[in-house]
């Protein structure tokens, strides 16, 4: 008796979402379209140039990195040679005018 009763409930609840649903569903349509537009492709977009900022900071930053360490190798290798001193295989030619560097 209940197991009907309660089949007979289910049944009425289903018709009421029907009903529901048959008048909003271009608007749940819409909601669908927009969500799955920002997932699969807003937000991959926004990621994608993110990444690419990222990349570009990493890259720009390694360049300064490897500038400073050539300064400092050329600076070295100026004041070794003003002190008259040679290291092997960094011989450089040098201007001998005073405070300049190469």
């Amino acid at each position: 008796m209940w197991g009907l009763l309660l089949i007979g409930l289910l049944i009425g609840l289903l018709i009421e979402l029907y009903e529901l649903l048959v008048s909003v569903w271009p608007y749940l349509v819409a909601g669908v379209a927009i969500v799955a537009l920002w997932c699969w492709v807003v937000v991959p977009l926004l990621e994608y140039r993110a990444r690419g900022a990222r990349d570009r900071l990493r890259h720009e930053r390694a360049r300064r990195e490897i500038s400073a360490i050539e300064r400092a190798a050329i600076r070295a290798m100026f004041d070794t040679a003003q002190a008259g001193e040679v290291i092997e295989g960094t011989a450089v030619e040098i201007d001998r005018t005073p405070g300049r560097l190469p």
